[in-house]
């Protein structure tokens, strides 16, 4: 069930929600009632609000970015999840927190680590925490964004490439345990 909760979460939190507007209601094909016409929006907040102002999550105290947890947060390693909207979540944190905020507490073994935890806990040399980082063979953008629970990285690892248009000629590779 917890995985459900989760899975819909992030799901309704990161996609929009567009206005519909629908000519009549209970029209029936062939008949055309003047007095049935009728017109139902729906309202939600603009996308322009909601990128503006995005829904805050906290996983362990720590901000991190939505789009974050669906790759490196696993349901498995969720212990509770709290909701907090309208004058108690800005009343803890402002203005960030004026589109809701989203509290998840990990269990109790596990820890949230950041880009430079996780390379200091995998033991990698600090001369090589400048090279491009790849996650399961896709490049890390925004390493400042990057949070990860320590029970999903199965290796991380410090790799010779042959890359002759870069001068860089070493890279971080992260993997991540199977499902």
């Amino acid at each position: 069930m917890k995985h459900l909760y989760f899975s819909f979460l992030i799901l309704a939190f990161t996609t929009t929600v567009s206005a519909q507007t629908t000519d009549t209601v209970n029209r029936v094909p062939g008949i055309h009632r003047t007095t049935d016409r009728k017109t139902i929006r729906i309202c939600a907040p603009s996308r322009t609000g909601m990128l503006a102002n995005p829904l805050l999550w906290i996983v362990n105290g720590v901000v991190v970015k939505g789009d974050m947890l669906s790759n490196y947060i696993r349901p498995a390693s969720i212990q509770s999840m709290d909701v907090l909207k309208d004058a108690s979540a800005t009343a803890l944190y402002g203005a960030r927190g004026q589109n809701g905020v989203i509290l998840i507490k990990l269990k109790k073994d596990l820890q949230l680590w950041s880009l430079k935890e996780l390379l200091k806990n995998f033991r990698i040399r600090k001369k090589n925490w400048d090279l491009p980082v790849f996650v399961d063979e896709k490049e890390l953008a925004n390493q400042a964004d990057f949070f990860i629970v320590n029970n999903v990285v199965e290796s991380v690892k410090v790799v010779a490439v042959e890359d002759k248009l870069s001068d860089k000629n070493k890279l971080i590779k992260i993997a991540l345990k199977p499902l």
